[in-house]
């Protein structure tokens, strides 16, 4: 009985692997017993006995996809070469390849996805410098995974420029296990054997867990990340009132030939998560109207009042940054226009 004990111990330590993910695929397991007797109180020969050849440890297939992005990635409309980030594990028993995809599909940080992030690619981390770099990290897809190693997997997408503050689009990455052994080749995608079990041949068994889009055991497993929008939310607001007219001047003015109307256009960054920069408003005058004060550009006079109508927030209203050329006004804005700040910019005309 010591001696059935000591073998088994024995074949148990040579079971034992280096690594997380067992004994590797392919290892040829054998095993002996010897069986010590008496007969009439006399020790006689060992027996032994043995399985042939033993059998062969199978390939398990079991790969892990987590998102390395802690919180959904902040985007503006209109950008090119925004990056998500993954990383992909070999949880099984052998070296393998892995074919990735991905998809408009899943779940991530509470958001709701409303949009697709166009011209969608994927790239694998080369190890020459951390982070996505466009003419290092130029795979497609992961090639020579040893078990237990891991690679850092990017999807690179656009923005479309119509897209406003608080959109989201949920992307899913996929890793498909595939046959690993030749490198720089992409292998096939692996078929999970459903067979007898063959102790004399290495099986491939799927051993992968459910993911964000796929199901358990089906040679693959996924996980999501998210692009969410963040920009300046601009409202835009035009209006006008009555300043002095030639018959009532300053006192109940009115609408008629000859009369001043101050128009005012207002910028709201009311509901932005950034600051918006650059911002310019044009205003084509009708032919009913001449810019300025009776002809003579801002110059205000004497019975014109100093209070700017129509604008929210009189105390941002300025008349610098207004200009007119040939029946066009631009008004220039100071930059920037922040997150939640209002500014309003103003200019006389005279009906005609």
């Amino acid at each position: 009985m010591k001696k059935i004990l000591a073998a088994a111990c024995v074949m148990l330590l040579g079971l034992s692997g280096a690594y997380a993910a067992g004994t590797a695929a392919g290892t040829q397991v054998l095993n002996s017993v010897t069986l010590d007797y008496t007969v009439g109180g006399i020790n006689q020969d060992d027996i032994n006995a043995n399985d042939g050849d033993g059998f062969v440890v199978d390939n398990k297939n079991d790969v892990l996809v987590t998102t390395a992005d802690s919180v959904s990635v902040k985007v503006t409309p209109g950008s090119t070469g925004q990056v998500l980030t993954f990383t992909v594990k070999n949880e099984g028993n052998k070296v393998q390849d892995f074919i990735l995809s991905v998809s408009d599909a899943g779940a991530a940080f509470s958001l709701s996805d409303n949009f697709n992030a166009t011209s969608q690619s994927i790239f694998v981390e080369s190890g020459t410098t951390p982070g996505y770099q466009v003419s290092e990290d130029t795979a497609t897809y992961i090639d020579e995974l040893a078990a237990d190693g891991e690679k850092t997997v990017y999807v690179v997408a656009s923005i479309p420029a119509s897209q406003v503050n608080g959109d989201a689009s949920i992307i899913t990455l996929t890793a498909q296990v595939a046959t690993g052994g030749t490198a720089s080749s992409q292998g096939s995608a692996t078929v999970n054997d459903t067979g007898a079990d063959a102790e004399d041949t290495e099986q491939i068994v799927w051993a992968d867990s459910a993911g964000e889009t796929d199901a358990v055991e089906d040679g693959k497993h996924s996980d999501a990340s998210a692009y969410e929008v963040q920009s300046a939310s601009l409202t835009v607001t035009k209006g006008s009132c009555v300043i002095w007219d030639p018959a009532n001047e300053g006192t109940n003015p009115k609408r008629i030939p000859g009369a001043v109307v101050r128009y005012t256009i207002q910028v709201a960054n009311a509901a932005g998560a950034q600051d918006a920069t650059s911002v310019v408003a044009t205003d084509v005058l009708p032919g009913t109207v001449t810019y300025g004060v009776g002809g003579s550009g801002l110059t205000q006079i004497a019975r014109v009042v100093t209070e700017v109508c129509s604008c929210t927030s009189p105390g941002t209203a300025n008349t610098g940054n207004v200009s007119e050329s040939t029946g066009t006004v631009t008004a220039t804005y100071e930059s920037p226009i922040s997150a939640s700040e209002t500014q309003c910019a103003y200019f006389d005309v005279t009906i005609n």
